[in-house]
């Protein structure tokens, strides 16, 4: 028996998850804005004197490129290995949980398997078999 505490709530409106969606995504762009205003503060108020007391031929331009640098090699982290397990759970979840697509592939699954019941009783009615040819009467 299956406990109720696993189950997801289905009872909040389809609205609230659309915003949720869209306002994730688009909070990637105030992160990137973010991160660059981050970088160029701590640049100006202590990133300066450290860097330039090891690494002289630094400035700020190197900094921000091996910050971008390192957003690229998150990105391709994320989507050569984290996208694909995403998207596998995303899947299972639609396929889970009660979604019009899934009924409509399932009728559709059932009806194909009605149609290749009644081929195959056709065929054996009209005295067909197939071979490597195509259809011949035995």
């Amino acid at each position: 028996m299956k406990s109720d505490l696993f189950r997801q709530n289905k009872s909040l409106p389809n609205w609230l998850g659309g915003f949720l969606i869209q306002l994730q995504q688009s909070l990637v762009y105030v992160g990137i804005f973010n991160i660059v205003m981050l970088a160029i503060t701590m640049w100006y108020t202590a990133g300066y004197e450290i860097v330039n007391k090891y690494l002289p031929a630094v400035n700020i331009g190197h900094f921000l490129i091996a910050i971008g640098s390192g957003w690229l090699i998150i990105i391709f982290v994320d989507y050569k290995y984290l996208t694909p397990t995403r998207l596998r759970y995303q899947n299972r979840q639609v396929a889970k949980h009660k979604n019009p697509a899934m009924e409509l592939l399932q009728k559709v699954d059932r009806d194909n398997e009605k149609l290749h019941k009644d081929i195959e009783a056709i065929k054996k009615a009209l005295n067909i078999e197939e071979n490597t040819n195509g259809l011949s009467k035995k």
